[in-house]
């Protein structure tokens, strides 16, 4: 049946092969619904097209207030959902989630912040900025997570949603230094991500999302040089019109794959967190949150080989035909570069630009860290080029 499986593989093409490998649309929790306009703010002043013909805004994030002053407030929000905008029930007229991150409308072929090497067929499904001239979104992975969307029923975004609402994985947010005003130019963020929740017995329990949760932190991401602080951290943020903004590098992401033994890690770098900033019990949680930034393919190629296939039973690395597969659908999604400052440089595009929603409850701050268990390297004598990019 397997031997059957990879020559049917190897006798498709790249969409033909997504109904192949089990991949479908990601499908988004029941109360995942944010609505795109609180997601963003539009800059006010657009610029012209290159042609002169119509003109382009940009979806940004609020600019750092001049007024406000520093605080002493702390609080933690911990996710309860991630909504990559891919529900089959969103209605044709949704607008992906992300922000303009390189600043450009990308709306015509060969008109972008850096050289893509896609075929005009496939430039509006990743290239091409989700709203063009009304925002200028960049999601190349709003396409690319359509065709990697699942492995059987085990990567549906209802089922990651069910994931981290199991407490299987997550992350947990803190703020520190706010004022408790709608503008603050100066507050302390950290992205912590989640390994799990301790129960009493000091085994894994589900989270209720309160403050009775002990929020296993995953040491990879401790800065041991503190006590007990984030090394994805920014320690400019703010808050403007009742919105914080942070800018962490890299925003780490790494969701379990049911029926096997790995998960998918997203890094993204130039990353971008912005939220309302709501009162809630006495203290403060963040809603209507949206998340972006640039996902190298190298490092996006690398992470998906190191998935396990649950209808092949190996990983992907260990199946030359399935990661070819994956890999000639991922290089024409790159859009962008994967350095914010390299935008514009003509250079050749060598990243995927990602963007999700998510919504956040009340979260416990207390320092546990627990190490990753190591499963080792899946990929040692696998068919497949280490270190492989698209080049």
């Amino acid at each position: 049946m397997r031997r059957a499986l990879v020559a049917a593989l190897a006798a498709c093409g790249a969409a033909a092969c997504a109904n192949v490998l089990g991949f479908e649309d990601l499908h988004v929790g029941a109360d995942a619904g944010a609505d795109a306009s609180a997601d963003a703010t539009i800059d006010a002043s657009p610029d012209v097209a290159p042609d002169a013909g119509p003109t382009c805004t940009h979806t940004r994030w609020p600019d750092r207030p001049d007024a406000g002053s520093g605080g002493t407030i702390s609080f933690a929000a911990a996710l309860r959902v991630v909504d990559f905008g891919l529900s089959n029930d969103a209605g044709a007229n949704r607008t992906p989630p992300g922000f303009d991150l390189d600043r450009f409308c990308t709306v015509d072929v060969g008109n972008n912040s850096c050289a893509a090497t896609v075929k005009s067929t496939d430039f509006q499904t990743y290239v091409a900025d989700k709203n063009g001239y009304a925002g200028g979104v960049d999601n190349a992975g709003y396409g690319l997570l359509q065709f990697l969307g699942n492995t059987g029923d085990s990567f549906k975004q209802d089922n990651l949603n069910a994931g981290l609402v199991a407490g299987e994985f997550g992350v947990v947010l803190r703020v520190k230094s706010y004022n408790g005003m709608p503008d603050d130019p100066d507050v302390f963020v950290e992205w912590f991500p989640i390994l799990g929740v301790r129960g009493a017995d000091g085994g894994p329990t589900t989270p209720r999302f309160d403050l009775t949760d002990d929020w296993i932190r995953d040491s990879a991401y401790w800065n041991t040089l503190t006590y007990d602080t984030s090394n994805l951290i920014d320690q400019a943020a703010y808050v403007s019109g009742g919105k914080l903004v942070a800018r962490i590098d890299p925003i780490a992401l790494s969701f379990p794959i049911p029926g096997g033994p790995s998960t998918l890690d997203i890094t993204l770098h130039d990353g971008v967190i912005v939220a309302d900033v709501l009162p809630d019990n006495g203290t403060y949680r963040l809603a209507n949150g949206t998340f972006a930034g640039r996902w190298a393919t190298s490092d996006l190629l690398a992470k998906i080989q190191r998935v396990y296939h649950p209808t092949l039973a190996t990983y992907i690395c260990q199946s030359k035909t399935a990661y070819d597969t994956v890999k000639n659908v991922a290089c024409p999604a790159r859009d962008i570069m994967s350095i914010e400052r390299s935008d514009g440089t003509d250079a050749g595009c060598n990243a995927v630009s990602v963007g999700a929603r998510f919504e956040t409850a009340l979260a416990s701050d207390r320092k546990i860290f627990a190490n990753k268990p190591d499963g080792g390297d899946p990929c040692v004598g696998a068919p497949v080029t280490p270190n492989d990019d698209c080049n």
